[in-house]
């Protein structure tokens, strides 16, 4: 089911609007895990952002990286989520998962 956030009153449609009707110009894996894949984006007119594979594999190194993204963005994760889709199923790029979400992060 998808969700969009809109965490602390923010109106986070306008940034899901930036990225949708925005150009990508490149992508470059951010980190890999077995648990894990953040990979970032870099466009116009939103300049950044994440999306995040986030399985049920998750351990404390992936949860180290999520901590690392969030230094990076300069904001707690939760106020970055603009989009997340869950699914009950395994991820083909993740042996053993047996769910996964897709979440878009733009910090602005």
């Amino acid at each position: 089911m998808l969700e969009i956030l809109t965490p602390n009153g923010t109106d986070r449609s306008r940034a899901l609007e930036l990225i949708y009707k925005g150009t990508i110009h490149a992508t470059r894996i951010w980190v890999m895990t077995d648990a894990i894949k953040i990979t970032e984006a870099l466009g116009e007119p939103f300049r950044r952002y994440f999306l995040v594979v986030l399985t049920n594999l998750c351990d404390e190194d992936d949860e180290a990286e999520l901590a690392r993204l969030e230094k990076e963005l300069g904001k707690p994760l939760g106020d970055c989520i603009v989009e997340k889709e869950h699914h009950d199923q395994p991820h083909p790029w993740f042996p053993g998962s047996s769910s996964f979400d897709l979440v878009t992060l733009y910090a602005g």
